[in-house]
Formats: structure tokens, C-alpha cells, sequence
């Protein structure tokens, strides 16, 4: 071998070592930066679970949370139902009541207004006998629209005495009460 040959040698072994050793560096930093992108990725997929865990926790409480409403609304529903039905009751057995729980009924409201022989007494057919034999000074006449009760005209003011109207007015007064006593009396 000439010198030639040996100084060509010696250029393709240092190239040889340096491509060696720069494809053991390439190798390292290609395994090191390998390893941080799979850490980043197992990272960005934790989170992505807990993003997914926590949204589908929240919309789990969503649903919850409608249905309690929903609970609710109907309970609430059927409570307004059952009171409803009271008054109506209420309502049906005033307008049934005896001719003597009638006549103690116009004794009562009547008051002041029996001495007034301008005003009259408005009441329905059916109890109209009662009236006059209750009603004092008062002119007594047939009103059709009056199913229970009974009103007063004087000087042109009218004051009404009407069983479903004295219950629809006094409803918002009694109504807790009347709730309170289903719901006790359901126990």
C-alpha cells in the first residue's frame, strides 16, 4: 500500500468513526425526543379523559337536575290538583246546603242591609221563599246566575254574597291551609 492508499484509509476510517458516532448521537436525541412526544402525548391524553370524565359528570348533573325538576313540576302539578278539587267540593256543597243553613246564612250578611227597603235582595229560584221570609224591608227577586248565596243591590252598587264567589276570593287566603291539611291528612 502506498501512502496514498494508507492516508486514504486513515480519511475514510475518521469518516467512518464520525458517522458512527453521529449515528449514536442521532439514535440518543432520536430516542430522547421520541421519549418526550409519547410523555406529551400520555399527557394530552390524561387530560383529554379528565375533560371527558368531567363533562360527562356535568351532564350527568344536568340530567339529574332536570329530572328533580321535573319531580317537582308534577308533584307540584298534582298538589294543585288536589286543591282544585277541594274548592270544587267546596264550591258543590255550599251551593247544597239546607234551607236552614241557608236561612242562618242571610240572617248573618244580611245585617244593616235588611232595614233598607231601597235595596234588593237577589237570589236564586230555589231559595227565593227562604229569602223573602228572612229578608227584611228587602225587595227579594229571581237571579238565574246565582247557583248558591246570594247579593245585594244597593244604589246600584252591587255587594255579592255568592257562595263560589266568596270561596274564589278567600281561596288565596286559605289555600296553604287547605294544602297543609291534605298533605297532614294523607300521612
Amino acid at each position: 500500500m502506498s501512502s496514498l492508499d494508507n492516508i486514504t484509509d486513515k480519511i475514510k476510517s475518521r469518516a467512518n468513526s464520525k458517522v458512527e458516532e453521529l449515528n449514536r448521537r442521532f439514535k440518543k436525541e432520536a430516542g430522547e425526543i421520541l421519549a418526550d412526544k409519547r410523555s406529551e402525548a400520555l399527557i394530552a391524553g390524561k387530560k383529554l379523559v379528565e375533560k371527558t370524565l368531567a363533562s360527562e359528570e356535568q351532564r350527568k348533573q344536568r340530567t339529574v337536575s332536570s329530572a328533580l325538576l321535573v319531580k317537582r313540576d308534577a308533584i307540584l302539578m298534582e298538589k294543585q290538583k288536589m286543591i282544585d278539587k277541594c274548592f270544587e267540593m267546596a264550591k258543590k256543597k255550599f251551593s247544597e246546603i239546607g234551607d236552614e243553613e241557608y236561612a242562618a246564612f242571610l240572617e248573618k250578611n244580611l245585617g244593616d242591609f235588611a232595614e233598607d227597603s231601597e235595596s234588593v235582595l237577589l237570589v236564586p229560584k230555589s231559595r227565593q221563599k227562604i229569602a223573602k221570609k228572612y229578608s227584611g224591608n228587602l225587595k227579594v227577586k229571581v237571579d238565574n246566575t246565582i247557583t248558591g248565596g246570594f247579593k245585594v243591590e244597593k244604589n246600584g252598587v252591587i255587594y255579592n254574597f255568592c257562595f263560589d264567589d266568596l270561596i274564589d276570593y278567600n281561596r288565596d287566603k286559605i289555600e296553604t291551609q287547605v294544602l297543609e291539611i291534605l298533605v297532614k291528612g294523607g300521612e
